[in-house]
């Protein structure tokens, strides 16, 4: 609602929303305890091939935000301009990818620009990635992916390594290189 918040049944209900109007990414920049009617939904979402990404939470310690940590989403971290990870991003070894979450120029109340961190901030960085990627495979007549697996095995030649070489519980698996995905030859 207008006021930040909302119900777990609110954001199922989204989610199913989403779907029903055929988005192939669901970003959600929000967390909380783990709700059994998000879970649901988020599994619907992927076994419909939806790509869901969440912010992992702000707690800067090992995180259970939820969804951030569902096995149905892609968790993002935050990390700042230099790709050093924020203090405040939760970790997780469900978290995924590393996202800009740090003083990042946002819109505000009013028509005001204001910068802003979170994982909130970098959920939609990383979302838009992907959004980029599935407008480029659709631009050449490439099908789209249909697991969470296959999307990862496609962005796994973009990969920046952050942290300690391969998937680590601070920065995911790291920093998806939009410009390194599309430069990389494409499968069919």
């Amino acid at each position: 609602g207008d006021s930040g918040s909302g119900s777990t049944t609110g954001i199922a209900q989204g989610i199913r929303w989403m779907c029903d109007q055929d988005c192939h990414i669901i970003s959600l920049s929000l967390g909380g305890g783990y709700s059994d009617a998000i879970e649901g939904a988020c599994r619907e979402a992927v076994q419909e091939g939806r790509i869901i990404v969440a912010a992992m939470g702000n707690e800067g310690t090992r995180g259970d935000g939820h969804p951030g940590n569902s096995r149905y989403t892609f968790g993002i971290v935050a990390v700042d301009w230099q790709k050093k990870l924020a203090p405040f991003s939760s970790r997780s070894k469900m978290a995924k990818y590393s996202g800009y979450g740090v003083n990042v120029l946002s819109c505000g109340s009013g028509g005001r620009y204001m910068r802003m961190s979170g994982t909130s901030m970098a959920t939609p960085d990383q979302a838009g990635i992907m959004v980029l990627y599935l407008s480029y495979r659709l631009k050449n007549s490439l099908p789209l992916p249909k697991t969470m697996e296959e999307i990862e095995g496609l962005y796994s030649p973009g990969i920046e390594d952050l942290g300690t070489p391969g998937h680590d519980i601070g920065y995911g698996l790291g920093f998806l290189d939009i410009w390194k995905i599309l430069t990389t030859p494409q499968p069919n």
